[in-house]
């Protein structure tokens, strides 16, 4: 079995990481990053977002 160490602080990307993914993501992409570092939404949750939930 396979056991993974647990996320810490130092896991979660900063300022940096973030800005250099915006620099090569297309729009669509931009988008999604943006909206899951401030929201602090996952990624399975960002995905399933459909038009209806921002009304």
């Amino acid at each position: 079995m396979k056991i993974t160490l647990p996320i810490n602080y130092k896991d979660l990307p900063d300022h940096e990481v973030i800005k250099v993914a915006l620099d090569v993501a297309d729009n669509l992409m931009k988008a999604a990053i943006l909206f899951m570092s401030t929201n602090g939404c996952a990624r399975m949750e960002t995905l399933n977002l459909n038009v209806t939930d921002f009304y």
